[in-house]
């Protein structure tokens, strides 16, 4: 069983790293092929937004192709990986870091059936789907920042990098309050749509520094012999 975690531990985070990062830029590739919108680099221009290229077909199915398969793969990550760290065995901020990251798997989920959909409902899904499922995911991986920091003696760099992408989201988090108070219309313009392409980043980044720490023989005996 510890075997089978240890495989889980690297390739299930991995996988949700890499399907989402794939689809969004694969997405942006062919929508600006497409001719649907102009070529520019979205994280420093902000000339689209991550909705509004997976809003046309067939950028719609990359997204869902794609995105949905990695989000399945970051629910089963949230279910087993963390039974691997036996300090917190009954804790309920376990229990609780669990629950967030399979929610906000399953919202982001919700996000790709509704994208592309242009009924009311299915735009309050999209909104819904996306907001609560970077939250509840950033939330999760807080928490089980917190711990392995906690589990783990060494400094592991890995580590470090998934830190460093926790103080990433503080850090957009007041530049995009900062936006919308002090320059409203080039947030709405510019600038909510980039930082859009930053936080799916460092989502991704991070569950790409939790394989690169579950590769690390040292990590693997921590938790897996």
């Amino acid at each position: 069983m510890k075997n089978n975690h240890s495989y889980a531990a690297f390739w299930l985070p991995l996988l949700c790293a890499l399907l989402p990062f794939v689809a969004l830029h694969a997405g942006f590739i062919v929508a600006a092929q497409s001719e649907l919108i102009s070529w520019c680099v979205p994280y420093w221009d902000g000339c689209a937004s991550v909705s509004k290229v997976g809003r046309q077909l067939p950028i719609t199915l990359i997204y869902r192709g794609l995105i949905i398969p990695g989000m399945v793969m970051g629910a089963l990550f949230w279910l087993l990986v963390p039974n691997t760290l036996t300090s917190w065995s009954n804790s309920p901020v376990k229990r609780s870091m669990m629950l967030c990251g399979v929610l906000g798997c399953l919202f982001i989920v919700v996000y790709c059936v509704a994208l592309g959909e242009q009924d009311r409902v299915y735009r309050l899904f999209r909104y819904a789907g996306v907001m609560f499922g970077v939250g509840f995911t950033v939330a999760a991986q807080i928490l089980m920042t917190k711990w392995l920091k906690r589990e783990i003696s060494t400094a592991e760099g890995a580590l470090q990098a998934m830190t460093i992408c926790l103080w990433s989201y503080l850090i957009m988090a007041f530049l995009s309050v900062s936006g919308q108070l002090l320059l409203p219309e080039l947030y709405e313009e510019y600038i909510r749509s980039s930082l859009e392409w930053w936080l799916f980043l460092l989502v991704s980044l991070w569950y790409l520094f939790v394989s690169i720490l579950y590769s690390q023989e040292s990590v693997r005996l921590r938790f897996f012999q």
